[in-house]
């Protein structure tokens, strides 16, 4: 069996929601019951889980029924808006 998914919007890059998103879902990683999906640029939450020093690794993802990549990996459904272009923490 599939196990759901929960996708987590990040909201503003430049605020808390990146490492809020991140911190959930490395909750979330490995568990068989819950598979969690960050809704971000892949940048913004790689520097998220830098800023944080959680032992995870980022996985991007296209397609919504991708399965989860099991421990310590945060799938990230990459919105491609800022790429590597990001914005300064205000």
């Amino acid at each position: 069996m599939t196990a759901p998914a929960l996708a987590v919007t990040v909201g503003d890059p430049v605020g808390i929601g990146p490492e809020i998103t991140a911190t959930v879902l490395a909750e979330f990683a490995g568990r068989d019951d819950q598979h969690g999906i960050a809704v971000a640029d892949l940048a913004v939450m790689k520097r998220a889980v830098d800023v944080l020093g959680l032992d995870v690794e980022l996985r991007a993802i296209s397609d919504w029924s991708t399965p989860s990549a099991g421990e310590g990996v945060i799938d990230v459904f990459d919105i491609g808006v800022l790429g590597d272009d990001l914005p300064d923490w205000g």
